[in-house]
């Protein structure tokens, strides 16, 4: 593959910006918050989160009927999921409530057009409204007459700014999302598994069933492990991504032509290095809003994204 340097680029191909990533065209580098909930999804976050924590509660009711313990059993269980459920909705309600106030003071900090602009939308978009209405006030970032191809947050910059962009047509490819921290909830219930297998108590079976299970399902959340799966690469066809254009599964798509991509950080500086800062790519155009998540900037699935969505060629014809 043949990456492009900057001055091989075409004046039509050249956008005027105020800070750009290595004179890459369509590339605008500025301060942005940090990546908050999307508004209209907290709601769904929670109950995904406490459907979750029901679901192992049944499965330990079951375990406690079995082995005669219920009551006491169930009542303990109770109490501890409802005090981590209770800390966990109200971590989740604080933030979400107090979002407004952190985009205010970010907007007073930031004297970037571009960051503001970003910061107004994670302001003014309902947190509780429906994604319809939170979408809609994203979609005033299309309206701005210097709108780019990419906004950059300026900490990521100069780590994305070591990805390679390739001149070949690039074949579209299955993106992958991945967040960080997996391998420690991976190991917890790998641990779990083994200290039930040495239980030889009879209500046993449940935990040999979800542990497992569970464990295996943050392993395969981990890059450094999925990549290395052929069958786990080849299942991820929620997102697909080709020279200029990102599609989802009902084969609509964000365009460069006529969407925006946020790079923003999940989270704030690693103690060892950028690469540990998590990383979301926010999609705004004319289809909706969609927030693509990854580990760090380094992941593969990154790179993937980045050279396709920056392609210098647009193929909008393409299928994938």
């Amino acid at each position: 593959m043949q990456a492009i340097p900057a001055s091989a680029l075409t004046p039509d191909e050249k956008q005027t910006s105020t800070t750009t990533l290595d004179g890459m065209s369509g590339v605008l580098v500025s301060p942005l918050p940090l990546q908050e909930t999307l508004g209209g999804r907290v709601l769904a976050q929670v109950a995904t989160v406490v459907g979750v924590a029901m679901l192992v509660l049944a499965s330990m009711w079951v375990s406690a009927a079995l082995s005669g313990g219920l009551m006491r059993t169930v009542r303990s269980s109770a109490i501890g999921a409802g005090i981590g459920l209770a800390i966990y909705v109200v971590v989740t309600l604080v933030r979400a409530f107090t979002r407004k106030g952190r985009a205010d003071d970010f907007i007073k900090e930031c004297g970037a057009p571009w960051g503001v602009a970003v910061a107004e939308c994670a302001r003014d978009a309902p947190t509780f409204g429906t994604r319809a209405a939170a979408d809609d006030v994203w979609r005033r970032l299309l309206a701005r007459p210097d709108r780019p191809r990419v906004l950059v947050d300026e900490k990521l910059a100069p780590k994305i700014a070591e990805i390679p962009i390739v001149a070949n047509l690039l074949e579209p490819e299955p993106i992958a999302e991945s967040k960080r921290g997996m391998l420690a909830p991976a190991f917890v219930f790998l641990w779990l598994t083994g200290m039930s297998f040495l239980d030889r108590r009879p209500d046993i079976w449940w935990r040999l069933i979800v542990f497992p299970l569970l464990s295996i399902w943050f392993f395969t959340r981990v890059p450094a492990i999925r990549d290395r799966i052929p069958l786990l690469r080849a299942t991820g066809r929620d997102l697909v991504a080709g020279p200029g254009w990102l599609r989802r599964k009902d084969d609509r798509r964000w365009n460069a032509s006529d969407s925006i991509a946020i790079v923003m950080r999940s989270t704030h500086r690693g103690r060892r290095s950028d690469r540990a800062m998590g990383v979301v790519v926010r999609f705004v155009g004319p289809i909706g809003v969609r927030d693509v998540t990854f580990a760090s900037v380094s992941t593969a699935d990154f790179e993937l994204l980045w050279q396709r969505w920056m392609h210098p060629h647009p193929r909008y014809d393409l299928s994938a």
